[in-house]
């Protein structure tokens, strides 16, 4: 099989520029995957490699939720935007811990959010091609020692059996730091 694909975007969480808000966008209603990247320089560095079944809008409300309920790490934003992760917070799985310094971590979120450029893939195909595609980003990424420590994923989601037929990937737009044109999953 054989896919030509072109990422979407960049877009954001916030309105930043009203036409470029991933919750205004059409293509929010669609499903894929997706990339939470950070511009530097002419491309930009990948953060994130992620699926969704549903909608692109309902995986990026739940991204959200989790942030402002101390559920996901947060890195220095300054740092970020030159490359660099250091982490403001770690998640330690406790509401209570979250609640006292919510206070003075909610502006932190805003602007951490504000600094992501957003990419769509939309693609109809199963969640089974979905991860594979998802799965092949990530070990290209994590293959990569120039930008492997700025991805956060840890571990593909489903890897290629020897019985699955094999997919070519062909990316008609080249955006990212480590990412090249083509990938096979």
């Amino acid at each position: 099989m054989m896919l030509n694909l072109k990422w979407e975007g960049p877009f954001y969480f916030q309105n930043i520029r009203a036409d470029k808000s991933v919750f205004e966008s059409p293509i929010s209603q669609q499903k894929g995957i997706y990339l939470w990247a950070v511009k530097k320089d002419e491309h930009y560095l990948i953060n994130y490699v992620g699926i969704t079944s549903k909608s692109f809008n309902e995986r990026f409300m739940k991204h959200i939720e989790d942030m402002y309920c101390g559920k996901s790490i947060i890195y220095d934003f300054e740092l970020l935007q030159k490359g660099n992760k250091k982490p403001i917070y770690i998640p330690t799985g406790s509401v209570l811990d979250f609640a006292k310094i919510h206070k003075e971590i909610a502006p932190i979120i805003n602007d951490y959010l504000n600094l992501f450029s957003l990419f769509l893939l939309p693609i109809k195909s199963s969640k089974n091609v979905l991860e594979r595609i998802e799965s092949a980003i990530i070990i290209n990424l994590k293959n990569n020692s120039n930008v492997s420590s700025f991805l956060d994923n840890y571990k593909p989601s489903r890897l290629k059996l020897i019985t699955d037929e094999q997919i070519e990937i062909c990316f008609t737009n080249e955006l990212f730091f480590g990412l090249g044109t083509s990938l096979v999953a």
